[in-house]
């Protein structure tokens, strides 16, 4: 089994939303990575290559990355949501969400949060959580081992990083989270970013400023 990665650029800020399925799969059950916004589009995008979410993967609550989250839900009410255990202070406060006046919705409540390392299985496909904490105070990673695939969130971009400014985040945490685990992924390992284009681990090694000594 290869796993298929689809792509929808979403909102004003252009985030990157992924819908993930094994095309072999009989059942035609897949997850999202992220659903920011866009909740009519990317219901549109299921239906038309008839696909069932099953779960959402959020590597972060930014408001950015959690938008369309409520809009799936009533299309799909027995999806699953899921993110990592330290981020639920940033899906539940909005300050630190920067939704600010605007309500998520009820599904806040019924996060299964999860811890690192946890061996999750998503629409039958095997994912492992990396807590990379900097960003946000919770944000994590999902990495598909066989394929050598990570969806990084807004903590490593392509020759870049995640912003340390908003609420919850730190530079030093961050830092670490990149030099110390995700550096550490074989070097082919494709990385599908919460904004940008893709890239690969061995490619930042080489050019990201995160890994120079200044």
């Amino acid at each position: 089994m290869s796993i298929t990665v689809k792509k929808l650029v979403v909102g004003p800020i252009e985030e990157n939303c992924y819908i993930v399925y094994d095309p072999d799969d009989t059942e035609k059950k897949c997850f999202i990575v992220d659903p920011g916004a866009g909740g009519s589009r990317i219901i549109n995008c299921l239906k038309a290559v008839r696909l069932t979410p099953t779960d959402i993967y959020l590597t972060h609550g930014h408001f950015d990355h959690i938008m369309a989250v409520g809009w799936i839900l009533r299309e799909f009410p027995e999806v699953r949501v899921h993110a990592y255990e330290a981020e639920k202070a940033v899906i539940d406060d909005p300050e630190k969400n920067m939704l600010r006046g605007m309500d998520p919705g009820e599904w806040t409540k019924n996060v299964d949060y999860v811890k690192e390392g946890n061996g999750l299985v998503l629409s039958g496909i095997d994912v492992r959580v990396i807590f990379t904490p900097g960003h946000t105070e919770g944000s994590s990673c999902l990495y598909h081992e066989k394929d050598g695939i990570l969806f990084s969130g807004d903590t490593l971009f392509k020759e870049s990083v995640g912003r340390t400014d908003f609420p919850s985040g730190n530079t030093a945490a961050l830092t670490a989270s990149v030099r110390n685990k995700l550096m550490n992924l074989p070097g082919e390992t494709k990385v599908y970013p919460g904004h940008g284009d893709e890239t690969v681990i061995e490619h930042e090694k080489m050019y990201n400023f995160i890994m120079f000594d200044f």
